[in-house]
């Protein structure tokens, strides 16, 4: 450990969560130490959950990162994806990609039809995954 974080740990201030540049998150006293936040939500399994239309994932820090979704054809199991939303303390650490991946893992799984409509899915999260959910994904 860094020297500085060393003594961070060692003063016990009632500091919730430190987010380092290196994506990692600690938090002291009784609380959960996570050294990858994007192996935090591959690893959360019984943290992810679906509810009526929408994906949720608990955070270390207790807070929620939400993916929306509507059911367009139930026949084929076509989902629209039409919203994702990280809290602004993770946001531009990788948690909304490794987040939207277990999302579209999942409906892998299930046998959907992903139609994306969300910006960041469509615009950021599939042209960073080219081809790895061709076979999923429809347009309109």
């Amino acid at each position: 450990m860094k020297k500085s974080l060393v003594n961070f740990v060692k003063s016990k201030q009632p500091v919730a969560l430190l987010l380092t540049t290196q994506q990692r998150c600690f938090r002291t006293n009784s609380f959960l130490l996570v050294s990858n936040l994007k192996d935090y939500v591959n690893k959360a399994t019984s943290e992810f959950s679906t509810g009526v239309n929408q994906f949720r994932l608990r955070l270390p820090n207790g807070e929620v990162a939400v993916l929306d979704y509507k059911t367009k054809n139930n026949i084929n199991k076509v989902q629209e994806f039409y919203h994702i939303e990280v809290p602004p303390s993770f946001k531009g650490r990788g948690v909304a990609e490794a987040f939207a991946k277990k999302c579209f893992d999942h409906a892998k799984t299930h046998g959907w039809k992903i139609q994306p409509t969300c910006p960041y899915i469509k615009d950021v999260f599939l042209k960073n995954h080219k081809g790895e959910y061709s076979d999923i994904v429809v347009n309109n």
